[in-house]
Parts: structure tokens; sequence; C-alpha cells
């Protein structure tokens, strides 16, 4: 494996190798994985829990995911997107005051909407709001953000080569 190479890992994840690599397996991190890194939206650690529904959201999925006998039984970001979806549509539908496909656009077009995701706004290209993209890697066995930096949980690091630009996220900011 080298620096920088793209290996598949399950749950239709894409992981992006730095440094030395490990494999993934059935969703979850290998038994002594090393610098997985991949791209994510949610996980289930602060600061993330304290956005609007986490605290609902992830012991039911986690409890429901368990009893199905998912490989992963742990809320992630494919999860948490889906879940936000039904949290802008209800809003929506209560901004709106009516299931009206106009005025539930009209009114997210005007507002922001707490989702178990964060803030979300419909503005710019494709309704797509600012980018909120993050980087998740593969530390102690548990998948931790490490990008941006303020939603690494606490006593946590970035193990990604310092001063690498994280293109597209944030407008090409830097890593550490």
């Amino acid at each position: 494996m080298t620096l920088g190479e793209s290996v598949p890992c399950a749950a239709n994840h894409v992981v992006h190798a730095f440094g030395r690599v490990s494999s993934c397996k059935s969703g979850r991190p290998a038994k002594s994985p090393t610098s997985l890194t991949t791209l994510t939206w949610f996980e289930e650690h602060e600061p993330l829990l304290a956005n609007a529904g986490a605290a609902e959201f992830v012991p039911a999925y986690n409890e429901r995911a368990k009893a199905a006998g998912f490989p992963y039984p742990h809320a992630e970001y494919q999860a948490a997107a889906e879940y936000a979806a039904w949290q802008i549509l209800a809003a929506a539908a209560a901004g709106a005051g009516k299931l009206d496909e106009a005025a539930m656009a009209e009114w997210l077009r005007a507002n922001t909407v707490q989702t178990v995701l964060g803030l979300r706004d419909f503005e710019g290209k494709f309704n797509a709001g600012k980018a909120s993209t993050k980087l998740k890697q593969v530390q102690d066995n548990q998948w931790v953000t490490v990008f941006p930096a303020d939603l690494r949980p606490p006593g946590r690091r970035s193990t990604l080569p310092e001063g690498r630009p994280a293109a597209g996220l944030s407008g090409g900011a830097k890593l550490h």
C-alpha cells in the first residue's frame, strides 16, 4: 500500500491510506488499524453527540442494528444522513404549516435546520449549503473524527501528515 492509495471497505466506504494500512472487515476497523482515513458527516462521539436529535437517534439505531444482526451495529454517517433527511422534512412541514412541496421548499430556502449532522442550510449550488465534510480515522479500534480539529473528541489528535491540504474540505484547509 502506498501513500494516498485507496482501498475498498465494507458499507460502501472507500478508505484512503495515509502511511501504513490495515484492512477493514464487515464495516468495522481491523484489530490493529493504523491511519485508516475516510470521509464522514457524523460519528457517535462528542462533540457530534451534542447535535440535534443525536441523543435519541444513536441509542435507538444501535439497539435496532444489534437486534437485526448488523456486523457493525453503531450509528455512522450514512444512517445519520437518512435520519437528518427526516428531520429536515419534518421541519419543513412544520415551518410551512402544511404538506405542500412548494411551500416547504420556500421555507427551507429561507431557514436553517438543526439536524443530527449539525446546522443545515439550503443556499448555494444544488441547495447544498456550506461544505460540511469531515475526515475520520481509526484510532484504538474506533472511528474518530479528526478534521476539522474542533470536532475531534477530547484527547484525540490526527495522525495524518502535517500540513497535508484537505482538498475539497472547507476551502482546502490544512489538516493540522
